[in-house]
């Protein structure tokens, strides 16, 4: 495994852990780890990541489109808010 990879994974688990300590519904609890993964994927973590980039494949396991991240994380935080009403911050 490289050590971006290693790198990723350990900032995955540091969200979990903190998301797993905090009070709230499951359903904001939940909310707020996809919102924390979003904004690793971004790159705009303190964790020191630079951002991934992230493609839907083809069947054949070759990228196709455009890249999905770079706002993925404030993108949810609105459709999230906007479907939901919740008026908790994630």
């Amino acid at each position: 495994m490289e050590k971006a990879q290693q790198d990723f994974l350990q900032a995955v688990r540091d969200n979990a852990e903190y998301w797993a300590k905090q009070s709230g519904t499951k359903e904001h609890v939940c909310n707020g780890l996809a919102f924390s993964i979003m904004v690793l994927l971004d790159g705009y973590s303190n964790h020191n990541l630079r951002g991934y980039s992230l493609f839907e494949n083809s069947m054949i396991g070759k990228p196709i489109g455009e890249n999905l991240t770079g706002s993925l994380h404030d993108d949810y935080r609105k459709t999230t808010k906007a479907q939901s009403g919740d008026k908790q911050e994630m």
